[in-house]
C-alpha cells in the first residue's frame, strides 16, 4: 500500500506539471513504456504437473518476490492440494471462511491452527511447535519433519479441512471473552461454564485450550449430564491454575499435559463418539499427572506457600477471592449470584496504598504503630525514621533510598498483605475511596447484605465474623452524630484453613486502619493503649474461614 501511495503521488506530480493535455498524454506513454521496458510481468497458469511440483514452482517464484506470510502459505498449499479437483470451490471457501472468521488476523489463525494441529498429529507435544509446523501439515510431502503433510491425497486433505472448518465455532465459543452463555453447545451449565472459560482466557495461560476444545466437540448438545460433567472438568483446570498463580509457577508446568490428555483419551474430531467415564477419567488424569510432575501444588507445601506469600499482587488477591466468593455462592445453589457481577467488583485495601498522603499529617502510621504511646513494636523506629524522611524535601540519595527502602517494606508487609483486602462494587469502592477506617466501616456496611454476600468480607463483619458488635454499633452512632474522633480499640481474630490465625486490630483513633497481618510475621507485645484483655483467638476451623 506505502509503494502505490508512493508511485500515485509521483504519477499525479507529473501529470500536474503538464501544461497541455497533450504534454499529459506524452507524459503517461512515456512512464508506461518505462514500466514494460523495466519490468517483466508474467502469469503462470500450469495445467498438466503433479500437484507437489506446482508447489515447488510456487515457491521458487515467490522467494524472488515479495514476502508471503505464514498464513499466505498455508492458502497457496491450500488451493495447489484442491486445484484440479471436482471440490475446489467448496475447500477454498471453507479456507476462506476460517480466514474471515478471524478478520484476517494472521496471529489468531496461527493460534488457532496450533491448537487444532495439537489435537490431530500425535508428533505434536506444546502449542508452540505445532505453530512451527503449520506449513509441513499443510503440504503434500514430508521434508524434515515428523508432523504428517495432510494434504498428500484429495481424501486426507478434504477431511483435514472439514474438521478445520468445523471446529471454528467451537474454539470461539472457549476463547472470546464477549462469550454469551446461550451460544455455548451445552443443554446445560451455560453460565457456569461461560464464567469458567472467560476467568482461564484473562489468566494468561492458553495450554488448556487443545483439551478442552476437543472435549467441547465431543460433548452432547443435546445431553445435560454430558454437559454437568464438561462443567466439573472446567471447574478442575480453573483450580489447577489458580493453585499456579498462588505460588506464581510458570504457565510452562502445563506445557504438555493437555495435548498428552487428548492423545490419552483418543479426543481428535476422527475419533469415534467418547464414553460418558471419560469427563471423570480426565478429571483423575490431570490431577495425577500434575500431583507427579508440580507437587507444590498440592498438600501442605502448596498450603504454606500460599500462606506465607508476601506482597500479593491485586490481580492474584482479586482472582482468589473471587473465587472464594463464587465457590460459597455455587453451594448456596446460587441464590444470590444475580447480586455479584465480578466485572463490577474491585479490590479495596482497607490500609491506604499510599502510606503518608499527607507529609503534615501521616496519621495511620502513628496511630497504628502507636508512635505517641511509646511503642514496644521492634519496627517502630524504622516508621519514625519513614515519617521524617517523608516531611523533609532536601534529602540526599542514600536518604532517598533508605526512604524507598522503608516505603517498600511498608507496601509488602503490610499494605499488599493478603488480610489487608475487601471485594467491593462499584459503589462501595467509589464512596469508601481512601477514608479513614472510622469512615470506611459505615460505608462498608451501609448494606450489610450486599456486603457479606460476598463471602471473604466475613471475616469484617459482626455478623459472620469476629469484628466486636458493640464497638461497631458506637462507631455507627459516633458516624451518623458526625463525631467519628474516639472509637473504641478492640482486636479481633480470625482464621484460615490450615493456616495461621490473623490478628485484625480496629484503634481509637478515627484516622486509623485494619490490619490483618499473620502471626510470627513480626513480633506484637502488648503496649500501652492496647488492652489485652480485648484479644480473642479464632480456632483454625475449615468451616469458618474462606476456603481456597
Amino acid at each position: 500500500m506505502k509503494a502505490y501511495e508512493f508511485y500515485d503521488e509521483k504519477i499525479s506530480g507529473v501529470v500536474a506539471d503538464a501544461e497541455t493535455p497533450d504534454e499529459t498524454v506524452r507524459a503517461l506513454v512515456n512512464i508506461l513504456n518505462y514500466v514494460y521496458n523495466s519490468y517483466h510481468v508474467g502469469e503462470y497458469l500450469i495445467r498438466e504437473a503433479e500437484s507437489d511440483f506446482r508447489m515447488q514452482i510456487f515457491e521458487i517464484l515467490n522467494d524472488r518476490g515479495v514476502d508471503l506470510t505464514k498464513i499466505d502459505r498455508i492458502r497457496a498449499a491450500v488451493v495447489n492440494a484442491f486445484f484440479d479437483t471436482d471440490v475446489k470451490d467448496e475447500y477454498v471457501d471453507k479456507w476462506e471462511d476460517i480466514v474471515v472468521a478471524f478478520a484476517t488476523d494472521g496471529d489468531a489463525i496461527d493460534d488457532y491452527l496450533s491448537i487444532y494441529l495439537s489435537i490431530v498429529d500425535d508428533g505434536i507435544d506444546r502449542i508452540g511447535d505445532a505453530s512451527a509446523e503449520l506449513t509441513n501439515a499443510f503440504d503434500t510431502r514430508n521434508i524434515d519433519s515428523d508432523v504428517v503433510p495432510r494434504l498428500r491425497n484429495l481424501d486426507e486433505a478434504k477431511a483435514f479441512l472439514d474438521y478445520a472448518h468445523d471446529l471454528v465455532d467451537y474454539y470461539q465459543d472457549i476463547t472470546t471473552t464477549e462469550l454469551a452463555a446461550e451460544d455455548l453447545e451445552l443443554a446445560s451449565h451455560r453460565e457456569q461454564c461461560r464464567e469458567i472459560l472467560v476467568r482461564l482466557n484473562n489468566q494468561q495461560m492458553d495450554q488448556w485450550r487443545p483439551f478442552v476444545l476437543a472435549l467441547y466437540y465431543h460433548t452432547n448438545p443435546e445431553s445435560e449430564r454430558d454437559a454437568a460433567q464438561f462443567h466439573r472438568v472446567l471447574e478442575t483446570i480453573e483450580k489447577l491454575n489458580l493453585r499456579r498463580l498462588l505460588i506464581s509457577e510458570r504457565p510452562s508446568i502445563f506445557r504438555e499435559v493437555f495435548i498428552e490428555a487428548v492423545e490419552e483419551f483418543n479426543l481428535a474430531p476422527t475419533a469415534d463418539a467418547t464414553p460418558d467415564s471419560v469427563y471423570e477419567a480426565s478429571r483423575e488424569y490431570l490431577i495425577t499427572e500434575m500431583r507427579s510432575s508440580t507437587p507444590t501444588l498440592f498438600g501442605d507445601r502448596f498450603v504454606d506457600t500460599v500462606v506465607q506469600t508476601q506482597s500479593w499482587s491485586t490481580g492474584t488477591a482479586r482472582l482468589l477471592f473471587g473465587k472464594i466468593a463464587q465457590d460459597h455462592f455455587d453451594d448456596s445453589s446460587r441464590a444470590v449470584e444475580r447480586d455479584l457481577n465480578m466485572g463490577n467488583i474491585h479490590l479495596e485495601h482497607v490500609l491506604p496504598q499510599t502510606p503518608v498522603s499527607d507529609p503534615e499529617d501521616p496519621t495511620w502510621l502513628r496511630e497504628f504503630f502507636k508512635l505517641d504511646s511509646e511503642p514496644d513494636i521492634e519496627i517502630a523506629s524504622e516508621i519514625e525514621r519513614y515519617i521524617e524522611l517523608v516531611q523533609r524535601s532536601d534529602l540526599d540519595e542514600e536518604e532517598e533510598r533508605l526512604k524507598d527502602n522503608i516505603s517498600e517494606f511498608i507496601t509488602q508487609g503490610f499494605i499488599d498483605d493478603i488480610g489487608n483486602f475487601l471485594l467491593l462494587r462499584d459503589t462501595d469502592n467509589i464512596g469508601a475511596s481512601n477514608r479513614p477506617l472510622a469512615e470506611k466501616m459505615t460505608q462498608y456496611y451501609s448494606e450489610i447484605d450486599g456486603f457479606a454476600s460476598i463471602y471473604p468480607n466475613r471475616y469484617f463483619t459482626a455478623e459472620y465474623g469476629n469484628v466486636d458488635r458493640d464497638s461497631l454499633d458506637k462507631l455507627r452512632e459516633q458516624h451518623d452524630g458526625g463525631d467519628v474522633s474516639n472509637v473504641d480499640a478492640d482486636v479481633v481474630a480470625y482464621s484460615t484453613p490450615s493456616g495461621p490465625t490473623r490478628l485484625c486490630r480496629i484503634d481509637e483513633s478515627s484516622s486509623s486502619w485494619i490490619f490483618c497481618r499473620r502471626l510470627g510475621s513480626i513480633r506484637l507485645r502488648t503496649s500501652s493503649g492496647l488492652n489485652p484483655t480485648k484479644m480473642r483467638y479464632a480456632t483454625n476451623s475449615r468451616e469458618d474461614g474462606p476456603r481456597v
